[in-house]
């Protein structure tokens, strides 16, 4: 608030006198005193003494005079102030505009007045700088005082993750620049999981060739590996391989054997027999030497009747037969012997499907009978399904095969 200076003038005649309880208003000569209104704190400078005091007037509607003639009158009036009325000296302070350099201070008060002093004075906390990445208070000698900030220390702060498939973790840096604390983080690498691909040199499994491969990653803050077998080479299946051929005057068809050894595929070829030809081989099949239109060359360098159809009942109607037969070019036609029968079916394999092959037509599932007698009523057949050689009547009726040989092709 505003200092009131009084001036009373000597033109005056009258002079008012006001006294209140609790309050005073005065009036008094030129510099003779000052007004502080009510409620308000004004620095006052005692007339005779220079002095700064400080009056605190907390009345809330009546104003204070205070007289500035003596230092005594001051004396006087801070032992006999009114209440709600308080003083108190003014203090000097350093003025942070003015020197603080340690050079010269200089100082201001309350009052408005300065007051430079010679010799050193160093403002404490006057800047902030940075000392040992914290950040300290300085005073205007430049001596450093009490930290302001510590920026704490670099370390990691977070659990290892994944990243870019290799084990990290975060790292702080703190430190000052200028006057004022500094962080940084980065990811620091903790392991690198490394590159998948194959490891080791190739290996047979399961007949192919395989190599493992090393899938390499990151899991949960670890590194991860995983190893499968990983098919290179398919080696394939065994088997024929291509058509039947003629080899050594057989039928013959090669067969190749894959598989693996050691770290490559392997095949081997083997000529495996799919017939025996009884005279000669052509194109892939046996050849049937024909002892005639009809007749067939048996192993054993004779013909035979390539028909199996002929059913006679009783021995001496098939030895008639065969005797009496004028067939492809052949007039010398006889009952085979038992063992004639047997060489045959042993050479060519018994059953339906060998004398087929042979080249046998019209084959029946029946005992043939054979010229060979077992005493005067018996003689021996020979069943073509098995070779079995059984005695049987020549004249008990069944049913049985003529099969007819001629022994000079």
């Amino acid at each position: 608030m505003k200092v009131r200076f009084i001036k009373i003038c000597l033109t005056f005649s009258l002079i008012f006198s006001f006294v209140f309880i609790e309050s005073v208003f005065a009036i008094g000569k030129w510099n003779e005193g000052y007004d502080v209104e009510s409620e308000t704190v004004e620095p006052i400078k005692v007339t005779s003494s220079q002095n700064c005091k400080i009056v605190n007037n907390q009345n809330n509607s009546n104003d204070y005079f205070v007289p500035t003639k003596t230092q005594n009158e001051w004396h006087n009036l801070e032992s006999n102030l009114p209440s709600n009325v308080s003083v108190m000296n003014g203090s000097w302070t350093p003025s942070r505009n003015s020197k603080c350099n340690g050079e010269s201070l200089t100082q201001t008060n309350e009052c408005g007045d300065v007051n430079n002093t010679s010799g050193t004075s160093c403002c404490s906390n006057y800047y902030s700088s940075c000392s040992a990445n914290d950040v300290y208070w300085y005073n205007a000698c430049n001596s450093r005082e009490s930290i302001k900030q510590d920026c704490g220390n670099s370390g990691y702060t977070s659990s290892n993750f994944c990243w870019l498939n290799d084990v990290f973790r975060q790292y702080t840096t703190k430190g000052c620049s200028g006057a004022s604390c500094t962080s940084s983080m980065t990811n620091n690498k903790q392991t690198e999981c490394g590159a998948s691909g194959y490891s080791g040199s190739n290996y047979c499994y399961s007949n192919d060739v395989y190599r493992n491969y090393i899938t390499r990653s990151c899991s949960g803050g670890s590194c991860t590996a995983s190893t499968s077998k990983n098919k290179q080479t398919e080696c394939g299946t065994s088997g024929f391989v291509g058509g039947n051929y003629c080899y050594n005057n057989d039928v013959y068809r090669s067969y190749v054997t894959r598989g693996c050894s050691g770290t490559s595929c392997t095949h081997s070829i083997t000529k495996i027999k799919q017939q025996d030809c009884t005279y000669d081989c052509s194109g892939g099949s046996c050849t049937i030497k024909n002892c005639g239109d009809g007749a067939i060359l048996g192993p054993n360098g004779n013909c035979w009747l390539q028909s199996l159809s002929k059913i006679d009942p009783h021995h001496p109607d098939a030895l008639s037969y065969c005797s009496n037969l004028n067939y492809a070019g052949h007039t010398n036609w006889t009952l085979p012997t038992k063992e004639e029968l047997l060489t045959l079916g042993n050479t060519i394999g018994w059953g339906k499907t060998n004398f087929q092959n042979y080249g046998f037509v019209n084959y029946i599932h029946a005992n043939f009978w054979a010229s060979t007698k077992f005493g005067n009523n018996k003689a021996w057949r020979v069943h073509l399904d098995t070779g079995e050689a059984t005695i049987y009547g020549t004249l008990t009726p069944t049913t049985h095969g003529v099969f007819c040989v001629s022994r000079s092709p």
